[in-house]
């Protein structure tokens, strides 16, 4: 028998991935070292939250956080639509100089001419 024959699947697995070197020195690069992993760690922490809470502090939770999103939202709508219109008015006058100073050029240039 040759020796590839008598090799075990699981040695064939590809193996897990151990960085090398110094271990990360911040929680950021170990989470962009093992992103499958912060992202379970994530929902094993909410369900474990989720039974731990009785259900009626989570409804109220929930309800609190739905009311904090609305609030929000208007809040960003109303403060956006000001920012849409304050953006508008400096367009306009930015355009409005952008002609005066075109017209002025045209009759410097103009006045060189003759």
């Amino acid at each position: 028998m040759s020796e590839a024959e008598t090799t075990s699947p699981a040695t064939s697995l590809v193996p897990t991935r151990i960085p090398e070197g110094e271990p990360p020195e911040s929680y950021t690069e170990l989470g962009k070292d093992y992103p499958v992993a912060l992202v379970a760690g994530g929902l094993a922490m909410g369900l474990l939250a989720g039974a731990l809470l009785p259900r009626g502090v989570g409804r109220r939770v929930a309800r609190g956080a739905i009311a904090a999103a609305a609030i929000a939202g208007d809040i960003s709508r109303k403060y956006g639509g000001q920012v849409i219109n304050v953006a508008g008015e400096a367009g306009r006058d930015s355009r409005e100089l952008g002609i005066r100073f075109a017209r002025d050029v045209v009759n410097f240039v103009a006045g060189l001419r003759r």
